[in-house]
């Protein structure tokens, strides 16, 4: 949770691979009211597909867009 609250007070948006804990601290976070500027759950598998996904992600929303969103980078390659 500090990770989170840091990035969210620096404005930063979190890219991680940690798929089982960082979900469940984006949901938990909503229900008490609090916000986050965005987390963005990767997998180690291929980085390249990685980058990739990343630049697609960040050539179509923006930092107000991906604000308090859970996203998975998967999505995006």
């Amino acid at each position: 949770m500090d990770q989170i609250t840091f990035a969210a007070n620096q404005g930063y948006a979190i890219l991680t691979y940690n798929s089982r804990d960082f979900p469940r601290l984006h949901y938990e976070l909503l229900n008490r009211g609090k916000t986050h500027a965005g987390i963005i759950v990767a997998t180690q598998e291929d980085p390249r597909r990685n980058i990739r996904a990343l630049f697609n992600l960040l050539n179509t929303l923006s930092a107000d867009t991906i604000s308090n969103q859970l996203i998975y980078l998967n999505n995006w390659a």
